[in-house]
């Protein structure tokens, strides 16, 4: 029995699809060893990676977290801060609880994560007694800026009352010996009290300067006005002690010191540095004013001993006693405010060492505090405010330093914390590394374990895939090839013999049994067939060629006549399209130059029209010009006769001066006979002393100074006499030249009133002038619009004759296309 090409191509491609089958089961088998390797990697090792960096993640972001709570600056704040790092520990803590479940050795993890929320808490801790402490040391500075503004207004008037006793004893005195009292409490206690009075407010403006950077806006607004009333108060008091001399070491300092301001202003803390120049200029200052304040003492001494041997020991306790009181509250003043000034530093210290230092002074300053407010309260039951302000001050500033202590302290404490924080993160990176580390190994050791899988599974499916190429070979050469290919492609030529036309060619493979030779077979019958039917259609194609003939001869003459017919009509219908687009041309030539003629007449006159109203606005504009110079010179006019009517009173106003002038020389010449009638009487008194021998010494020193102050006074005399003879000379020349200015200014008035006239006369001309000209332009708005009437009449007549032409044009057009259609149709029709 002989197989069939069917069974044996099934045959040889199930021999190649078992080698497939083998290769495929081999893949299947490396993948599913693959996959259980992935599967033990997804989902045990990398979800304990993922969640070994988030732990590590989770600790990084609560260590930053801990920032914000260590720089809360409100109850508000530390609560914000505990909300946020309490979600963080949440999350940590679920995270830990992740690898927990997931069989990871966590316990050093879990201890790191225990040290860090301990530390947690510890900051939190120290920042809530950080703020309770600062909120404590800031009441207590308040209620020393409040004692210590009540001191300073208290201050003022128990100054002016102890003023007011000396110079009521002074008063008392005056019986005694007018003049040595008189310099005594009018110009050397003065002098005295202005030096303590300028260390007072040199040491308050230090205490100030180093209370401003660190105030609030409330307390720095209430110091920057304390300060302005000290700057006042100093310059005033340096004046009086070393005059307008500028040069002067007092002046020199005192001017640094109050030129600080800006600087502390602007400044958002006082630095050691700045402190420490501040404290040298302040050393400076009190160095410059102990000099003026030992000279202006010894004077008063040196005062008081001589006033001692002209009055009795009663007045002159009384003097000893008035003076010591104003020494002891002077004193008192300026201790407070020094101790002001060493509160706000406590207040702002930044280290305990420091702290405790500034606490040894004030320990000291408070007792002396203490002491000078009994000295100057005195035996009295009453307290002054003055005095109980003090105290109270001198009693709050242990307060101040204890608050500050704590805030000290527990800033310590939370840079204990914040420094356990960081070692807890520390010890939770290291813990996380190490789990990282195990899961980086037992992902290697599944990594090589997919490696084996991989080679043992490539190894073979090369096997596989070279039997294949063998057996494939071997079916393709030894059966395919011979047995199939080759009768196909014999067959496959025969084929194309045929088709060509060869129907004479051989056919091979006819006797063979299988499927080709019955293909063969089929060949040779149908090229028997195409042999008959080829010399059936070679008889009919003879036949159709001549009766096409005959066809042809029909058609040839019908277009002859259909063309003759035709044409006739196409002609006649060519030469009327031509006609009309001939006299189209013509009416369109003229209706565009119409049209260019009316553009142009009508460009003219719009030309003609923009020039006149141009020429009216002008016009226009001239005339508003004109009327506003009138209305400038009529204010001129005012102006001017207001200048005369002021110059009047201004020379008024001088001679007024010069009378005055006159009067202070005959007042002046009254003082300088005064001072002649007093020297010629201490001449007498020296005279009279001389006489008295020892007796009138004392007197005689008395005179002596009369003498010098009459000389001083009239030497004073003549130099304002000299002045007041230049001011007299002066202002004859100011009335003279007033009296020039007001001529001027009635000359300008009366030009002015002519320009006023000459100006309102051409105002009206060209007011005139502009009525005629908008006129003008309303004719020639007239016009122009007549001419753009043409040009549109003109525009549409164009618009006609192009159209009439265009159409002549599709005539002509529709000719010449029905003549082309004709020939074709002829053409096809004979051909």
């Amino acid at each position: 029995m002989t197989l069939g090409l069917r069974p044996r191509l099934l045959g040889a491609f199930a021999a190649a699809s078992s080698l497939t089958i083998l290769a495929g089961g081999v893949g299947l088998v490396s993948y599913r060893l693959v996959d259980q390797a992935v599967t033990d990697i997804t989902d045990h090792a990398l979800p304990l990676a993922r969640d070994a960096q988030g732990l590590k993640d989770a600790a990084t972001e609560l260590v930053a977290a801990t920032v914000p709570l260590a720089n809360a600056r409100s109850q508000t704040d530390r609560a914000r801060a505990v909300g946020g790092l309490t979600e963080l520990r949440n999350r940590l803590t679920g995270r830990l609880a992740r690898l927990t479940d997931a069989g990871a050795d966590s316990a050093a993890v879990a201890e790191a994560a225990g040290t860090l929320g301990e530390g947690i808490d510890r900051l939190d801790q120290a920042v809530d007694a950080t703020l309770t402490a600062t909120e404590g040391l800031a009441a207590r500075s308040a209620e020393v800026g409040r004692l210590h503004a009540s001191f300073i207004a208290a201050s003022g008037p128990t100054l002016r009352a102890a003023r007011v006793n000396a110079e009521t004893a002074a008063e008392r005195l005056r019986n005694v010996s007018t003049d040595r009292i008189r310099r005594l409490v009018g110009e050397l206690m003065p002098r005295l009290t202005t030096t303590y009075e300028l260390r007072a407010d040199a040491n308050l403006a230090y205490a100030t300067l180093l209370a401003l950077p660190g105030a609030g806006e409330e307390e720095k607004a209430t110091l920057a006005q304390q300060f302005d009333g000290l700057s006042r108060r100093m310059t005033t008091a340096m004046v009086r002690i070393v005059g307008e001399t500028r040069e002067a070491p007092l002046a020199v300092n005192i001017t640094r010191l109050l030129d600080r301001r800006a600087l502390a202003e602007g400044a958002k803390g006082v630095s050691a540095q700045e402190r420490a120049d501040l404290t040298a200029l302040q050393s400076d200052v009190l160095a410059t004013v102990s000099p003026a304040t030992v000279a202006a003492r010894g004077e008063v001494q040196d005062a008081g001993r001589q006033l001692a041997k002209a009055i009795d020991a009663e007045i002159s306790a009384v003097t000893r006693i008035g003076l010591e009181e104003l020494t002891a509250l002077q004193d008192l003043i300026a201790t407070v405010n020094l101790g002001r000034g060493l509160l706000g530093e406590i207040a702002v210290t930044p280290d305990l060492d420091r702290l405790a230092m500034l606490a040894e002074g004030w320990a000291g300053l408070g007792e002396r505090i203490r002491e000078l407010a009994g000295r100057v309260a005195g035996e009295g039951a009453n307290e002054s405010p003055l005095v109980a302000n003090a105290r109270k001050l001198a009693d709050t500033g242990s307060g101040v330093i204890a608050a500050r202590r704590t805030v000290l302290e527990a800033g310590r404490a939370a840079d204990e914390a914040r420094r356990g924080i960081q070692d807890g993160a520390a010890a939770v990176a290291t813990a996380v590394g190490g789990l990282e580390r195990a899961v980086e190994a037992q992902v290697n050791h599944a990594a090589q374990a997919v490696a084996g899988v991989l080679d043992s599974g490539r190894l073979w499916l090369i096997g596989a895939a070279l039997l294949s190429v063998l057996l494939g070979a071997a079916i393709g050469l030894l059966y395919v090839g011979r047995r199939v290919v080759t009768p196909l492609v014999d067959l496959g030529r025969a084929m194309a013999a045929i088709s060509g036309g060869r129907l004479d060619a051989p056919v091979p493979a006819v006797a063979s049994g299988d499927e080709i030779g019955a293909m063969a077979r089929a060949l040779v019958v149908f090229r028997d067939k195409a042999a008959d039917a080829e010399q059936a259609r070679a008889d009919a194609e003879a036949e159709r060629l001549r009766a096409g003939a005959d066809r042809r001869a029909a058609r040839l003459a019908l277009a002859d006549d259909f063309e003759r017919g035709v044409s006739a009509v196409v002609g006649s219908l060519g030469e009327a399209a031509d006609g009309m687009h001939r006299a189209a041309e013509d009416l369109s030539g003229i209706a565009g130059h119409t049209r260019s003629q009316s553009v142009a007449a009508a460009r003219a006159a719009d030309s003609a029209l923009q020039d006149v109203q141009t020429v009216a606005a002008a016009a226009e504009q001239l005339s508003a010009s004109i009327a506003e110079i009138g209305v400038q010179v009529s204010r001129a006019n005012g102006v001017a006769a207001t200048a005369v009517t002021e110059a009047a009173a201004t020379n008024r106003t001088v001679r007024a001066l010069e009378q005055s002038g006159q009067r202070i020389g005959d007042a002046i010449g009254m003082i300088s006979l005064v001072a002649q009638q007093t020297k010629l009487l201490a001449l007498n008194a020296t005279i009279e002393a001389a006489r008295a021998g020892e007796a009138g010494r004392g007197f005689t020193v008395v005179a002596n100074e009369v003498k010098a102050l009459a000389e001083q006074t009239e030497r004073t005399t003549d130099g304002i006499v000299a002045q007041v003879g230049a001011v007299q000379e002066a202002t004859l020349e100011a009335v003279r030249a007033i009296a020039t200015i007001g001529g001027r200014i009635q000359e300008i008035n009366g030009i002015s009133a002519a320009i006023s006239a000459a100006i309102e006369e051409q105002g009206a001309a060209t007011q005139e002038i502009a009525r005629c000209v908008q006129g003008a332009a309303a004719s020639t708005a007239e016009a122009s619009q007549t001419i753009v009437e043409v040009s549109d009449s003109a525009i549409r007549s164009g618009g006609s004759a192009e159209q009439v032409l265009r159409t002549a044009q599709a005539l002509n057009e529709q000719a010449a296309a029905l003549r082309r259609t004709l020939s074709g149709f002829l053409d096809t029709v004979r051909a």
